[in-house]
Formats: C-alpha cells, sequence, structure tokens
C-alpha cells in the first residue's frame, strides 16, 4: 500500500486520516490504541474517514501507515502540515503584544501575514514550482527580516518565551520556598524593574491576597483581570480562554494546572497539546500542583521533556492515566512531591522521600503490591487504594497488600472500589487478621460494601480492631445477596 500525500517534504509534519480497509475492527482498535478514545468515538472516526493524529514526524508517520497497512489491511493518507516562521523584534518594548509578520509554508504555497499573536490578517500567497524554488524565496524572506533587525520563530509560543524577563535564581526561590510569598514578592519587583508586563499582574495579584475589605478586594479582582485580558498575548500566547480553564494563581504565576481532556476545535485541542502549550508558558515556571487528565496519547511524553527545574517544583501530582502504564516516567525529576494520586498499572517503584499521601486507583492488584514492597517512601502517612473491582481480586492479594512493610508507618488506609460489588467474609477477615493494622490511627472502609455475615464480622472484631472505621450496616446490607 502507497501513503496518499499532499504537499509532503522531508522538513513538514503530517497528520494522518483513515481511508479505508477491509477490517475495520483491527482499524478501530488501533485508533483506539493511538488515541486512548473510546469504542463508539474510534468507530466514528473510522466510519466517517477522520484525521486521527496531527504533529507527527515524517518516520513516525510512516510507521503508523505500514502498521495500518499490516495489521487492518487499511490505507491511511499522510497529510503534509503547514509550517510557519514568524519575525519578532526580541527587544520591543510591547514584548510579545507586538506586531508581527508571518510566512506560511504549505507544500509549494507560501503565504505572507501580518498581526499579533492569535491576530492574523492574510496579505498575498505564492505557488512555486518545486521545493528549490520555494525555499530560495523563504530564505529571501529571511534575510530581509534580519535586516530590519528581527529575529525567527517557529510557533508563538516561541515569541513569548524570547520576549519574556527570566530570572531562573528568583524563579527557584520560589520553587523551593515551603511558603514562596516573600519570594514571589522580590520577583514581581524584578519584574516590574524589567518592564514586563508580568510584574503588574504579580503585583495585583499579590496586593488582592492581602486586600483587608470586601471593597478593596472586589477592586483588585477586577484590575487583576482587567490586567490578564489586557496582556494576554504576553501571557498566554495563542491559548484563548476555552484553554485556560482550571488555572490556580498565587503571587502573579499559576502554580496550580487541571489539565482535563479539551473538545474544543481550536488548537491545541487535546488535553497533551494543552498541558505541552502551558508547562512553556514563563507564567507557569513555578508550578506547586498539577492535575493532568488528557485525551490523546501518552502525557508521560509531555512531562518527560520538561525542564527539570519546573517539575521540581511540583508538591501535588494527580494523573489520571486513563489504563495507561505510569512506568515511563521518571520520578526522580519530581522530589518534592508531597501528594500523589495515580490512576493505572504501576509495576516500578517509587522514590519519593518527602511524599506524605498516595492514592491509587489499581488495575492490577498483584502489580501494585511489587511496586509498594520495594518503593521508598520514608515520609508517607495517608495510603489510599481504589480497586477495580476485578472479580479475580481476593484474599490473597489483600492480604499481602495489608502485610506491606510501609504499612506500619501510615497514620490513616483508607480502602474503597469503584463498584458495588459486596465483599465477602474472606476479604474481611483479612483485614481482622491483619496485624500491621493495628497500630494506625485509622482504617478506613466506610466506603466498601459487604456481606452481611462480611460486616457481622467486622462488628464483632471491633474490639480488637477499634480504629476500623464501618459504614451504616443498613447501607452495607442495602442488597438481598447471599451472604459470603
Amino acid at each position: 500500500m502507497t501513503a496518499t500525500s499532499s504537499g509532503m517534504n522531508e522538513r513538514a509534519t503530517y497528520a494522518l486520516r483513515y481511508l479505508g480497509g477491509t477490517r475495520k475492527i483491527n482499524a478501530i482498535k488501533l485508533v483506539r490504541e493511538l488515541t486512548s478514545l473510546g469504542l463508539a468515538a474510534a468507530k466514528a472516526i473510522v466510519d466517517a474517514q477522520q484525521v486521527f493524529a496531527t504533529g507527527l514526524e515524517l518516520e513516525r508517520a510512516r510507521e503508523l501507515v505500514a502498521r495500518f497497512e499490516v495489521e487492518a489491511d487499511s490505507q491511511l493518507a499522510m497529510i503534509a502540515e503547514a509550517t510557519y516562521s514568524i519575525g519578532f523584534d526580541p527587544h520591543h518594548r510591547a514584548r510579545a503584544s507586538q506586531a508581527l509578520v508571518r510566512l506560511r509554508c504549505h507544500g509549494l504555497e507560501l503565504g505572507w501575514a501580518r498581526g499579533r499573536i492569535g491576530e492574523w490578517t492574510h496579505e498575498r500567497g505564492q505557488t512555486f514550482t518545486d521545493l528549490a524554488q520555494r525555499d530560495r524565496a523563504i530564505a529571501a524572506e529571511h534575510a530581509r527580516w534580519a535586516a530590519r533587525g528581527l529575529a525567527i520563530a517557529e510557533h508563538e509560543l516561541e515569541v513569548v518565551a524570547a520576549t519574556s524577563a527570566r530570572a531562573p535564581v528568583l524563579e527557584q526561590a520560589i520553587r523551593d520556598a515551603d511558603d514562596p510569598r516573600d519570594a514571589m514578592q522580590v520577583h514581581a519587583d524584578w519584574l516590574q524593574r524589567e518592564g514586563d508586563p508580568r510584574g503588574l499582574v504579580a503585583a495585583l495579584d499579590l496586593a488582592r491576597a492581602q486586600a483587608v475589605s470586601a471593597d478593596a478586594r472586589d477592586r483588585l479582582d477586577r484590575a487583576f483581570e482587567a490586567a490578564l485580558v489586557e496582556h494576554h498575548a504576553h501571557l498566554f500566547g495563542p491559548l484563548g480562554p476555552v484553554h485556560l480553564t482550571g488555572l490556580q494563581w498565587m503571587g502573579g504565576l499559576v502554580i496550580g494546572l487541571d489539565v482535563a481532556a479539551d473538545t474544543s476545535a481550536e488548537p491545541p485541542h487535546t488535553g497533551m497539546e494543552r498541558l505541552a502549550a502551558l508547562l512553556g508558558l514563563p507564567i507557569c515556571a513555578c508550578l506547586r500542583a498539577l492535575r493532568v487528565r488528557p485525551r490523546v496519547d501518552d502525557h508521560t511524553t509531555v512531562l518527560g521533556s520538561c525542564d527539570a527545574a519546573l517539575l521540581g517544583g511540583v508538591r501535588e501530582l494527580d494523573h489520571g492515566w486513563f489504563h495507561r502504564k505510569p512506568d515511563g516516567f521518571d520520578w526522580s525529576r519530581m522530589p518534592n512531591l508531597e501528594r500523589v494520586e495515580l490512576v493505572g498499572e504501576i509495576s516500578s517503584p517509587f522514590r519519593l522521600a518527602k511524599l506524605r499521601e498516595l492514592t491509587m486507583t489499581m488495575w492490577t492488584p498483584e502489580l501494585t503490591v511489587e511496586a509498594l514492597r520495594h518503593s521508598l517512601l520514608p515520609r508517607l502517612r495517608r495510603l489510599t487504594l481504589i480497586f477495580h473491582g476485578d472479580e479475580e481480586f481476593g484474599p490473597p492479594p489483600l492480604a499481602q497488600l495489608l502485610a506491606l512493610p510501609l504499612i506500619t508507618s501510615l497514620e490513616t488506609l483508607t480502602l474503597r472500589q469503584l463498584d458495588d460489588e459486596l465483599w465477602p467474609s474472606e476479604l474481611a477477615r483479612a483485614l481482622v487478621d491483619a496485624a500491621k493494622l493495628r497500630p494506625l490511627a485509622r482504617v478506613d472502609v466506610s466506603a466498601l460494601a459487604f456481606t452481611a455475615a462480611a460486616y457481622k464480622l467486622l462488628v464483632d472484631a471491633h474490639t480488637c480492631v477499634p480504629n476500623l472505621v464501618l459504614g451504616p450496616a443498613a447501607t452495607l446490607e442495602r442488597q438481598n445477596r447471599p451472604s459470603g
């Protein structure tokens, strides 16, 4: 099979569109694997012959084309995506809000535009007879920009990065501080002296946090929001309001990100792309909390490519893996983590010296047992284990979990389950017999549903396991099922 192409060249990135084939079920499985979409969404892509992957390098695109041919007897269209070069003045007083020039390249076509980040006006276009002629035109245009003192960026976010004042030492002081407010004030003053609009944003954010009256707080809130609008291009580049939900502010910096699936048609249109864009912004250089639940692809690639200093400041991580295995991520890049919530299959040990709270939704408890057995978590005090409700889960894995060495260092252990399957007497007995649970301040199983016999066993054993927290009997016996 030969991939259908549009304006292909070695410097382009590519999108893939499903065209058809004889083994649609296999094609749907491949789309689901590559996108993490559900069955209905993947089937819709195949049925409607839609684009399902973008931004692929040539080698990766060809690899996927070959996989669909071999595994699904299907044909993909391999579409060259447009590339851009943007001319900007790195010393302009307006910084990323300045007027810009842009050259768009798509196959043999070039398009010239003027405007600002996120706001472009097309001026003219030209089609060339071959790539050499087109490349000469690009080189000539870039030479004209250089003669005017303009630098060149490939993406609008690069303009933001290049025109933002940065103080790595001050930023690191914010990341390292348990209470970063004083360090943020120093950083805000420095930004204002540098003439960076982020200094104004920081000053307003710090002032509104210290407001002593509701009226003053309301006035400063409005001024803060107005500054965000006025300097939007410099703060957020091309990201629109739809991409900027779930931001937590402190001292003029975004210290918390909540990145979920984004159904917007505007790029970046996937959770992973939005995450990559946000983590590249100077305004997000001192993150302390990160909640990631993207819809497309494995975002460990994004976190793995981040600046180590940025990740080193993160204290809280809520990582919704959606059936993916988080073993590909190097946890040593986030040494200051204090609270982690994970979903998925964990088979590699943790080495997190400052972690105090861990919540894990387990698809394969056996793998989790082995990972935790060899983990180094000296400060762990609160552990929450959420079971997927696999019918094969039984007393042996539970007994092994409750016998882990790290259990004795805990203050609180919480057990939950995603479905309403009743826990039998065997599991209740494992709780009662677990000697390592006795010293804990609290063993919370109040969200679990037990059979009548299992619940009675726990109630009868309450004198020897007084730290066990049960749910109401009426709730736990609400289903008429045989006793276990």
